[in-house]
């Protein structure tokens, strides 16, 4: 069983991975991050089509981590392909998983915050100004409920991509191992996320010269360009330490069973 301090540990043990080959993960994140930006240009289907995917790209990231973690050359096309047949079904139904939560998220942002207030807060046109009789602490708690009632989708969810492709669980018993393993170190888990947000914080902060620096050379530009490659950086380091994090639950990949048609 994990230990509380395991959380920090993960995170740590995340970044000297990620410095093992840091090209190499940041490329597949601005992939994803790229993938992201399309799926969001095509409205509600492109949100639907994101949730039904992202177990497949977590697993895809998780991949790679391994191979830089067991010293292999990283392989892009069988990396791309390591979702197809037999893991393409169970991941789908996996992201059905995925689109229950954000629907439930929704559900839960509308009844607090009402229908016409997501809607404004949505529309690109509004993007610099709040809608008239905005509460911002009331958006806060509605927030941060959602996200205490969603924990359970995020426990069972969290080991799920590794348990389904290195360990060939069927998804129902995937989702049991995940949420069962997370919930006896919850110690753990609320470390890590304590500690991943405070290396968001401090990770700001440490980006402040840059984009002033950005600012004042390039305008606009400068300062999109800054912020693409940090969030890319912080993006890669999450899935490092979430590669970490599923080591030490249930061992390196290599000693799995290989996969059966």
């Amino acid at each position: 069983m994990a230990k509380a301090g395991d959380g920090v540990q993960w995170i740590l043990q995340g970044l000297q991975l990620l410095r093992k080959r840091p090209a190499e993960l940041m490329s597949l994140s601005l992939l994803w991050m790229a993938l992201a930006f399309i799926c969001a240009m095509l409205g509600d289907f492109g949100a639907l089509l994101w949730q039904l995917a992202t177990p497949a790209l977590c697993f895809i990231m998780l991949q790679a981590c391994h191979n830089i973690d067991s010293g292999k050359k990283q392989d892009w096309n069988s990396l791309l392909q390591t979702v197809r047949a037999p893991l393409l079904k169970p991941m789908l139904l996996l992201g059905l998983f995925w689109v229950a939560a954000a629907l439930l998220a929704g559900a839960i942002l509308v009844l607090q915050l009402g229908q016409e207030t997501i809607q404004s807060l949505s529309n690109p046109a509004n993007q610099n100004k709040l809608p008239p009789g905005f509460d911002s602490a009331h958006f806060l708690q509605s927030v941060l409920l959602s996200l205490l009632l969603l924990c359970p989708f995020f426990m069972a969810l969290w080991f799920t991509p590794g348990l389904v492709g290195w360990r060939r669980m069927g998804v129902a018993q995937a989702l049991f191992f995940s949420m069962v393993s997370v919930w006896r170190a919850l110690g753990a888990f609320l470390l890590y996320g304590l500690g991943m947000f405070l290396s968001l914080i401090l990770f700001t902060f440490a980006m402040q010269p840059p984009l002033m620096l950005a600012q004042a050379l390039f305008g606009n530009v400068g300062v999109s360009m800054i912020l693409l490659a940090s969030g890319n950086l912080f993006f890669a380091l999450a899935f490092a330490s979430m590669y970490c994090c599923y080591r030490q639950f249930f061992g390196m990949p290599e000693a799995m069973p290989p996969a059966t048609e």
